[in-house]
């Protein structure tokens, strides 16, 4: 069974790292815990530039990750964090399909 992966990367305003790690905790932690289709949601800060951060989600099919996208607490983490977002050309979010899972379960 195929599942639904989602990668994000955000460079945050140098001042706001701080609030912006604090936020996404919360988020990661509930999507993880409140969403029965969110099988993966993993932070990554880059040690080198500390403003940058990728995410690594993991939804059963598209129909979780828009119930990701339509919970409350995805509400409230957009609406503190994007103040602190920097964003550049191209979209924000890089949605992708996984067909075939090659790393161990």
């Amino acid at each position: 069974m195929s599942k639904y992966v989602v990668m994000a990367d955000f460079e945050i305003l140098p001042d706001g790292i701080e609030r912006f790690v604090e936020y996404i905790k919360i988020h990661a932690q509930n999507s993880r815990n409140e969403e029965p289709g969110c099988r993966a949601f993993e932070v990554c800060q880059d040690p080198g530039q500390l403003n940058l951060f990728s995410l690594y989600e993991v939804y059963d099919d598209a129909d979780a990750y828009r119930h990701h996208r339509a919970m409350p607490s995805y509400g409230e983490f957009m609406m503190r964090a994007s103040p602190l977002i920097i964003r550049h050309e191209g979209s924000l979010f890089k949605n992708r399909r996984v067909l075939r899972r090659i790393s161990p379960e």
